[in-house]
């Protein structure tokens, strides 16, 4: 550009500020300023540079009306549009906001605020009593075991980090990468079969170790869980594993949750030499339960159990610190299983407690959600594009194909806060 000519592209200095795509986004109460000052201009009112609004139009200037240079060149309006908006203020004396794609509407399916704040008080609730792993789900289900069905997971999420930002604003907004695919694992040996259609009828079982007070010494931590319900049935804390106590613990397992016919059990655990002993496996073959291991090399196989052992270990709830004893280290575990087992809203079995399920209220649970879930869909029909209900719980397979690995969609919102 040379020095003392404007290029015509560039606003000169007196253009207000241009309107974007006609005007569309533009709401009423704005729409009527603009109104306004065109028509001072046209009254002569406020003072127009028309010489140097003419060079700024360029080849339009020939094909522009007196209006359409002050639309055109003030405010990046057409004269229809203006025309438009003068008939609304003069014909209903004050705009009503008629577009149907601006940004800042009102979603006809928007919560009130009093459905905002029950679930941000439920939010704050759990979390003053100490609850971890506090996730929209669990949310969700708890106001539907209640009879209240407020929103979807998702929705109760989205306003849960905004009070979340709203409280500490420091705090950037979490960013949750969606769960990636397991990687093929090259094993050897044949997949472990297994699938649990009813509470006590397969037990998964692993041992994870325990600090104490002398370095290099270690508490062992005997676990058996019911796979379909992920019941604890039995745990026991030893000094030593050995084929013994695991003997022990299963008796004990058989006999808390009443077992008449042991051979409808299945056994799963991994390659320990404990569990592959001659004397637990004369134990088992007594007893008539069948036995199945882990593949060489192969952790996935007994996937739930080291999921359990994962929650054990990041929960607050319980402080896995250096035990002195094996009463206090036994003490510990017994308040984190209890709450575990009657507590604790499991998302691998639709967000009821390990009992519930165990003891056959699982339908009786989805049923009252529904109702909840139905009855707010009767007075909010608007906010279910959607609709489905909730389903009963599918037989749970021990282990699963990599090839059939998906990625889980309800991974985000079962994130905890």
């Amino acid at each position: 550009i040379k020095k003392g000519r404007r290029n015509y592209l560039t606003p000169p200095p007196f253009t207000h500020r241009k309107i974007s795509w006609h005007g569309k986004s533009l709401p009423p109460e704005e729409r009527l300023t603009v109104v306004t000052e065109i028509d001072e201009c046209l009254n002569g009112v406020s003072q127009i540079p028309w010489k140097n609004l003419r060079k700024h139009l360029g080849n339009e200037a020939g094909k522009t009306s007196k209006q359409g240079f002050i639309c055109k060149g003030l405010w990046g309006i057409t004269t229809a549009t203006y025309y438009n908006w003068k008939n609304q203020k003069m014909n209903e004396g004050a705009m009503i906001d008629h577009r149907t794609d601006q940004k800042n509407r009102i979603p006809v399916n928007k919560l009130s605020d009093a459905e905002i704040q029950q679930i941000i008080d439920e939010f704050n609730n759990r979390k003053e009593q100490g609850e971890e792993s506090i996730t929209a789900y669990s949310i969700a289900y708890s106001l539907m075991d209640k009879g209240v069905y407020v929103a979807s997971p998702s929705t109760i999420a989205r306003y849960i980090r905004i009070h979340i930002l709203e409280i500490n604003p420091s705090l950037a907004e979490r960013q949750i990468a969606d769960e990636g695919l397991e990687k093929h694992h090259v094993s050897i040996g044949a997949m472990p079969e297994g699938v649990a259609t009813e509470p006590n009828t397969v037990w998964v079982a692993d041992t994870t170790y325990l600090n104490t007070d002398i370095k290099g010494k270690y508490y062992y931590l005997l676990t058996i869980m019911d796979l379909y319900s992920r019941k604890i049935v039995h745990w026991e804390i030893v000094e030593r594993e050995e084929a013994i106590s695991w003997e022990r613990c299963l008796r004990q397992a058989l006999i808390r949750e009443r077992i008449a016919d042991p051979s409808k059990i299945q056994f799963h655990t991994d390659n320990g030499s404990c569990y592959r002993a001659s004397t637990f496996q004369a134990f088992l073959e007594n007893k008539g339960i069948r036995y199945t291991h882990n593949r060489p090399l192969v952790s996935n196989d007994n996937a739930f159990m080291e999921s359990f052992f994962s929650t054990l270990k990041r929960s607050d709830r319980v402080e896995l610190r250096p035990f002195p004893s094996l009463h206090v280290a036994r003490s510990c575990l017994n308040e984190f299983i209890y709450y575990y087992n009657n507590k604790h809203l499991h998302s691998g079995i639709n967000y009821m407690t390990p009992n519930d399920v165990h003891e056959g209220r699982d339908e009786e649970i989805l049923e009252k959600r529904n109702r909840a879930k139905d009855a707010a869909k009767e007075q909010h029909p608007e906010r279910f594009a959607k609709f489905s209900r909730l389903q009963p719980l599918l037989p749970v397979a021990l282990t699963r194909r990599n090839d059939n690995l998906k990625k889980d969609q309800e991974y985000r919102m079962s994130k905890s806060f």
